[in-house]
């Protein structure tokens, strides 16, 4: 039985079909699997280059998941929301994990509707996992300051400018190229979810860091931030993470990467950007989203809103023998 989706398929050739893709085995009958028709899906958004790298691994990762819960051999048309329901009860991932991963099963359940492989899309009425809500901290100055003054090398201070500076995220330093750097005007093109692009200024800091590793570590194309044991190669996003919290662990701050992406917003916010630049600089799509930053900022607001009360005034307390004489 196969449970991972991966490029390599054998004993399964790939027959163009209507724009798509069919798995045909060797007796010439078509695979209808939902093993075989998960690799199929994968391979043609590769294929059309609809994915960064980072987004065809997290893909095959999720489809491969499911195909083990559901059972690779499993003919597509009995797939059921049963199925879908079975997968989601998984206890070993975050609310926002499933529902990253439920978005990517949408996307190939559409995809089996569309081809005609099945009538009913089985993820219709599945609700994807209420994210809890809470108020994204950052940190504080002294401990971004010992955090960069601790990193063991250029590119940990380069990773940690760009998070805290620049306000990206793991995967937004993963992806970023030397070719979306202009060190004229001093600009970075950032490609962030769902291909969305933006251009932000480099900071300072972030300039003298990225001097400073291409001095040590020169390289005119490929990825900025580049593997030590594979030169031509960058990192993923999740050892970026894992790097990152390492480094603010082992300088005494208890926080993971994306809290420096905190702190840049806080810090913009602080500074008198206005949200809606910082909205723009995050690449944050909804407003609502840069706004759970603004209690952190919001002094004059906390001040404005206290100190009154609509009570009646109590009436002054009866004078006493003692008070009249």
């Amino acid at each position: 039985m196969r449970s991972e989706i991966s490029s390599v398929d054998n004993g399964v050739s790939a027959q163009g079909m209507g724009g798509g893709l069919q798995w045909v085995r060797g007796d010439d009958t078509v695979e209808t699997t939902l093993g075989a028709l998960a690799l199929a899906y994968t391979l043609e958004r590769e294929r059309r280059r609809e994915l960064r790298p980072g987004s065809i691994t997290t893909q095959r990762h999720a489809l491969s998941t499911f195909v083990r819960s559901a059972g690779w051999d499993l003919p597509v048309k009995r797939l059921k929301p049963s199925h879908v329901e079975k997968w989601m009860e998984r206890g070993d991932h975050s609310p926002a994990t499933l529902r990253n991963q439920l978005s990517i099963l949408r996307g190939f359940c559409r995809w089996l509707v569309k081809r005609g492989h099945t009538k009913a899309d089985p993820t219709l009425d599945i609700a994807a996992p209420r994210q809890p809500r809470y108020l994204p901290r950052g940190l504080p100055l002294p401990k971004v300051a010992s955090a960069l003054d601790a990193s063991p090398d250029t590119r940990a201070t380069l990773i940690l400018s760009l998070m805290v500076q620049e306000g990206l995220r793991c995967c937004e330093v993963s992806s970023l190229e030397l070719g979306d750097v202009d060190p004229t005007e001093r600009l970075i093109l950032v490609r962030g979810k769902g291909g969305h692009e933006r251009v932000l200024p480099v900071s300072d800091e972030t300039t003298r860091a990225l001097a400073a590793y291409l001095t040590e570590h020169p390289a005119r194309v490929g990825p900025v931030i580049r593997s030590y044991s594979r030169p031509g190669r960058g990192i993923g996003a999740r050892h970026i993470s894992a790097l990152v919290s390492a480094w603010l662990h082992d300088s005494g701050a208890d926080a993971t990467a994306h809290a420096l992406r905190h702190t840049a917003a806080t810090d913009m916010l602080r500074a008198g950007a206005h949200v809606r630049d910082v909205q723009n600089a995050l690449g944050h799509q909804s407003l609502a989203t840069t706004q759970r930053y603004m209690p952190w900022v919001v002094g004059d607001l906390r001040k404005a809103m206290g100190g009154r009360t609509y009570k009646a005034p109590e009436p002054p307390a009866a004078a006493t023998g003692d008070d009249a004489a």
